[in-house]
């Protein structure tokens, strides 16, 4: 905590020039908060609010990719059951990740560094896109194919690809098809 009253007390004393670029809402939080206490709760309630402020965004991007919408409630309670589903931290970061589209693509990596390959990793022959990397690749196409003869062969049904349900964990809009029952 001794670092939080530093940067408070540095951040009254400091009178920042005229020429100085914006402050972004992190810095300008930083800055203004003065209390010792409470310091984690207040900034895990401002990432809260600040990611809950761009999920329409990621929505949109996920419905174009999906070429389908989902309601509200269908998205709000995929989210909640990413954060239930597993039991270790790191595979809800993944699943976090993945489904705020906040995983580093090579296309987006070569955006940040020209020098970086914008090729998919597995396939090396087409732009590494989110849609690409996930799903598109051939690679990975036949890893969920293996997934897909695994389930049929476990739940003796024919259950089609649906990328929603795959990797988001939202409900399937192709169905399952002749059920061996």
């Amino acid at each position: 905590m001794h670092i939080f009253r530093l940067a408070t007390s540095f951040a009254q004393t400091l009178k920042l020039p005229q020429d100085t670029p914006q402050l972004g809402l992190m810095e300008e939080s930083i800055i203004r908060y003065t209390r010792t206490k409470g310091v984690i709760s207040y900034f895990y309630d401002y990432f809260l609010s600040y990611d809950s402020q761009n999920i329409d965004t990621v929505v949109e991007r996920w419905e174009k990719d999906l070429q389908s919408e989902y309601e509200k409630d269908i998205w709000n309670a995929c989210i909640q059951s990413s954060q239930s589903t597993f039991l270790f931290n790191v595979y809800k970061e993944m699943q976090y990740r993945i489904l705020h589209r906040r995983h580093e693509t090579p296309y987006f990596l070569n955006k940040i560094d020209s020098n970086r390959s914008p090729l998919c990793i597995k396939c090396k022959s087409e732009v590494g896109t989110y849609m690409h990397c996930f799903w598109e690749c051939s690679k990975i196409a036949e890893f969920w194919s293996h997934i897909l003869e695994e389930l049929s062969s476990v739940f003796k049904c024919k259950i089609c690809k649906d990328l929603g349900q795959f990797l988001l964990g939202l409900p399937s809009k192709t169905g399952v098809l002749d059920s061996e029952f």
